[in-house]
């Protein structure tokens, strides 16, 4: 999911609610799922200028959602919202020192 652009994302997200649906997955997850994607998609980030804002949200709907498929059904399960900000605020500069680093490794 992180590797994804943003229209594949998009698509991706249309084809996984119908899968759910098709395999009769409990509205209330379905839901959740839903939500998750919209929070993405209306979320300051995604249309903000910074790249690495835009994939911070990428990379943190990846983890948490395989997170979420992992825990289901188990005492570890956990609701996909609200998103954390604090994690994506660390995703993002992690992106960043990420970026900054291999600049400098180029220099080198």
């Amino acid at each position: 999911d992180e590797h994804l652009s943003w229209e594949e994302f998009s698509q991706a997200n249309y084809r996984m609610i119908a899968a759910m649906k098709q395999q009769e997955w409990p509205e209330e997850r379905i839901k959740m799922v839903r939500d998750f994607w919209i929070a993405f998609e209306t979320h300051d980030w995604r249309h903000d200028a910074s790249e690495y804002r835009k994939k911070a949200l990428l990379l943190y709907q990846g983890r948490m959602r395989k997170d979420w498929h992992k825990t289901l059904g188990t005492s570890a399960a956990f609701r996909l919202l609200p998103l954390c900000e604090d994690r994506l605020n660390d995703l993002h500069h992690e992106l960043m020192d990420n970026a900054y680093a291999a600049k400098i490794d180029t220099v080198r």
